[in-house]
């Protein structure tokens, strides 16, 4: 799939957003954080995001942490994938 995900950027207009190996994917979710932090009447508990790069889960507890550092950063994952438990895994 990568390989084919590679030639198809290829293309005239085309490009590879490399989610995997993005420096900045993460940092583009820190305006959700902030979002999050706002509606929430500045006062956040916990915040649970499902995975699979993981890139938003970084992003948004990393703008969490600063403005509520006893939040409670919670990764889930699917029962088909459960890499974070041990586990093999699989497409989701």
């Amino acid at each position: 799939m990568i390989a084919k995900a590679r030639d198809l950027s290829t293309a005239p207009g085309a490009f590879a957003a490399d989610q995997f190996h993005n420096q900045d994917a993460a940092a583009g979710y820190a305006p959700l954080a902030e979002e999050l932090w706002e509606q929430s009447g500045r006062s956040l508990e916990a915040f649970v995001q499902s995975v699979g790069t993981a890139q938003c889960l970084r992003g948004v507890a990393g703008a969490l942490r600063p403005l509520c550092p006893l939040v409670h950063i919670v990764a889930v994952e699917p029962a088909e994938s459960q890499v974070l438990a041990g586990g093999v895994a699989g497409p989701h």
